[in-house]
């Protein structure tokens, strides 16, 4: 079965497009010459404002090509890196108790996704990456709680914005923290890899900037919207990205507005997913319609923190797609992930121009790609409501699925 995904793997490293967001580009390629001068240690000298996994993948590259001046001749490779990360969900079926829809092909539906494969290779961004490690972490949480701390500890320091993950993590690990010798083990495997990570830095009395990076990431633009089509595109007359997220409605700023819808939107799909867990514990984590609230929930989340709140990015809904997959695999409704992954490409390729088609034509308004998020999420909500929150719901158990561990 991975024999055709190593394959295929393989044909998207030899045809990986020599294109980038090209901003995004001048900043790697800057970072990664100054540490190579001042030492990793140095790295929050230089005015990046990632956490440090990605500056560690930037200095492996310049190491595995011989050097920084080899490195640039070559740069398109470094995307071959992210790539991993795209294929790591078809490694998560194959281990993880799900090779029967791999036998009826259904990671294709995955792999085969343009929108899902468009980040990387056209964009150039690193999105993969920390969507999924957090996948990652979300499935082992069920029989593995210390791994998959360290594991979203690695995606953490990644992209901060995986941090909308705790709150799932933490309720699926609960059953092991009924256990204080458990508590400790999985708090200490979190400390650990944390402190794996950031040693370079307190080796060299560097902490303090690495963690004003982290806090400062927020924030670093105060605007409705970083080009993601989403909510607030839908309600503001003018261009969001012209507006500040400050600017006041009822009292409230735009960016508090967001906080409030997201965080209400996520208690929707947590509460019903806590209140399960307490209840039935890993019984409930185990069966198929657990998994099938583990990554709605996720993906609920994913696409609320995009779809609500000031700041986003065009490509922030990218975990959303990825959950919205798995979810389609256990319930077998493919359509949010479809209206997802079609947003997701038309509000990327928008701002990207890759393709070179005509732009004027109504798809790439920003009100189009805007409103097939939304519709997605009132499916995601009328699935929540129908599935998990009406008395009879958990009794509508099909297991057409198999089990993920």
């Amino acid at each position: 079965m991975l024999i055709p995904v190593i394959l295929f793997f393989i044909f998207l490293m030899l045809f990986t497009p020599n294109f980038w967001f090209t901003s995004d580009l001048d900043c790697w390629k800057y970072w990664s010459w100054y540490t190579d001068q001042e030492g990793m240690n140095q790295a929050y000298h230089c005015g990046t404002n990632y956490p440090p996994i990605y500056l560690y993948i930037l200095r492996f590259f310049d190491i595995l090509m011989g050097g920084h001046e080899n490195a640039l001749l070559h740069y398109s490779r470094i995307k071959w890196i992210t790539l991993l990360f795209d294929f790591l969900p078809v490694l998560i079926m194959f281990f993880a108790g799900m090779r029967a829809l791999m036998q009826k092909n259904e990671h294709w539906l995955l792999l085969f996704n343009a929108a899902y494969l468009f980040n990387t290779l056209a964009w150039g961004q690193i999105d993969a990456i920390h969507s999924n490690l957090s996948l990652l972490a979300i499935v082992l949480a069920i029989r593995y709680p210390m791994l998959a701390a360290s594991v979203f500890i690695i995606a953490l320091n990644t992209k901060l914005q995986a941090i909308i993950f705790f709150p799932i993590i933490g309720i699926m690990i609960l059953p092991h923290l009924l256990s204080f010798k458990n508590w400790i083990k999985i708090s200490l495997a979190a400390v650990l890899t944390e402190l794996a990570i950031v040693f370079p830095f307190l080796l060299a009395g560097e902490f303090k900037n690495y963690f004003e990076v982290m806090v400062d990431s927020v924030d670093y633009f105060k605007l409705a919207s970083l080009n993601a089509y989403n909510f607030w595109h839908l309600i503001l007359s003018a261009d969001p990205i012209t507006v500040s997220d400050q600017d006041t409605f009822l009292a409230i700023t735009y960016k508090q507005w967001g906080l409030l819808l997201f965080c209400g939107s996520s208690a929707l799909v947590l509460i019903p997913l806590l209140k399960k867990v307490l209840k039935q514990g890993f019984q409930f984590l185990s069966d198929k319609k657990g998994k099938e609230l583990v990554f709605l929930s996720a993906a609920m989340i994913s696409l609320s923190f995009f779809f609500f709140n000031t700041q986003m990015h065009e490509r922030y809904s990218h975990p959303a797609m990825i959950f919205l997959f798995f979810y389609a695999l256990f319930s077998r409704d493919f359509i949010p992930y479809i209206l997802v992954s079609i947003a997701y490409l038309l509000n990327m390729e928008r701002i990207l121009e890759f393709f070179d088609v005509p732009y004027y034509t109504f798809i790439f308004i920003p009100e189009f790609s805007a409103s097939l998020f939304l519709i997605a999420l009132i499916l995601i909500y009328k699935n929540l409501f129908r599935d998990f929150l009406m008395k009879n719901g958990s009794k509508n158990e099909a297991d057409s699925a198999p089990n993920a561990a």
